[in-house]
C-alpha cells in the first residue's frame, strides 16, 4: 500500500480509537495516561504508520474538545446544553473570554468536568 493509505487508516482506526470520546475522559486522564497514549503515537510513526505532523496526540483531542463546545453552545437543543450555566448579563469586559456564561465555583470535584475545563479554558 502507499504511505498515503496507510496513514489515513492508521488515523481513522487506530487514532479515532484511542480517542473516542475523549472530551468526557482527558480531564480525568493522569500525566502518565497521556504520555502513554503519546509514546504510541511516537512509534507510529517511527514504525512509518503516521505522518510525523500528525504524531501530537493533543491536536486531534483539543480538536474534538472545542467543535463539541461549539456543538453544545450554539445548539440549544443539544443533550448537554442544560448543563451549561447560565449566560452573564454584564455590559463590560476586563478580558475576552471565548464564551459569555458565568464562570461557576471551580473545586477539586468539578474541576475536571467537562464544561467547566471548556469554560475556564484548561484543556
Amino acid at each position: 500500500m502507499a504511505n498515503e493509505v496507510i496513514h489515513t487508516l492508521f488515523r481513522s482506526l487506530l487514532v479515532s480509537c484511542l480517542l473516542y470520546a475523549c472530551p468526557s475522559w482527558w480531564g480525568f486522564a493522569s500525566v502518565d495516561d497521556k504520555q502513554r497514549l503519546q509514546a504510541f503515537m511516537n512509534r507510529a510513526v517511527r514504525f512509518g504508520y503516521l505522518n510525523r505532523d500528525k504524531k501530537d496526540i493533543n491536536v486531534p483531542a483539543i480538536t474534538a474538545h472545542h467543535k463539541l463546545f461549539t456543538d453544545v453552545t450554539s445548539n440549544e437543543h443539544h443533550v448537554m446544553h442544560h448543563l451549561l450555566p447560565d449566560k452573564r448579563n454584564q455590559t463590560y469586559s476586563m478580558r475576552p473570554r471565548p464564551h459569555e456564561y458565568t464562570l461557576c465555583l471551580l473545586n477539586e470535584s468539578n474541576k475536571r468536568t467537562f464544561i467547566n475545563r471548556m469554560l475556564f479554558n484548561q484543556i
